[in-house]
């Protein structure tokens, strides 16, 4: 039930097929995930459909940006954090740390960049550069896990509610 509850944030907060390919990918072989890195999905310089034009290198160079100023591995890293407050304290450092060496932040944020890169336009990039950058974005960024502390248990307790309705078809 954990791991669904952290693909659950991890889909929240990044790119929830992106970290599931991940995860089977280390999961089921070493060759699996060399795979992974080497697909055009995760290329550093054309996109997805073979897209090399000028176009998408600005989109890829603004999402790069992106990155700097709100790098994957900092997401990733606050949504296993806050899935593991839902994990025994006893085991709850060994519980992240498994997660962190699971993922391959690597090719998550080479998938993510790719992504924006491919989804969107040049002045929607420009404009998410401009507000990642600015003081009160960066601020809010920090207080991110302090929100998801304050909201992630009553989703969770919902998403578990619903899933024990689903087994056993009671009515709430």
């Amino acid at each position: 039930m954990h791991t669904m509850r952290f693909l659950l944030l991890i889909g929240t907060v990044l790119l929830l097929p992106a970290v599931y390919s991940t995860v089977q990918a280390q999961d089921s072989a070493v060759e699996d995930s060399v795979a992974v890195e080497n697909s055009a999905a995760v290329s550093d310089e054309t996109a997805a459909d073979g897209d090399k034009s000028a176009a998408f290198q600005e989109r890829l160079t603004l999402a790069r940006q992106i990155n700097d100023v709100r790098p994957a591995a900092n997401q990733i890293d606050t949504a296993i954090d806050a899935i593991a407050m839902n994990v025994p304290l006893a085991g709850r450092d060994a519980f992240k740390s498994n997660m962190r060496n699971l993922l391959n932040y690597r090719t998550i944020e080479k998938i993510s960049i790719n992504a924006m890169a491919e989804t969107y336009t040049v002045p929607e990039l420009k404009a998410m550069v401009d507000y990642y950058s600015m003081p009160e974005a960066i601020s809010a960024q920090k207080k991110l896990e302090e929100y998801q502390r304050k909201v992630e248990p009553e989703i969770i307790r919902m998403i578990d509610a619903a899933v024990m309705q689903m087994r056993t078809g009671a009515a709430q």
